[in-house]
């Protein structure tokens, strides 16, 4: 099923989408989920 590849590998680009829309960079937010 892949569920803990999708746990630890969306998990960790989901935070960093985080860390960079918190920075005010918000470019690939959107654009990877």
């Amino acid at each position: 099923m892949g569920a803990l590849a999708m746990d630890g590998g969306e998990r960790l680009r989901d935070a960093e989408a985080h860390m960079r829309e918190q920075a005010g960079e918000g470019r690939g937010a959107g654009e990877d989920g």
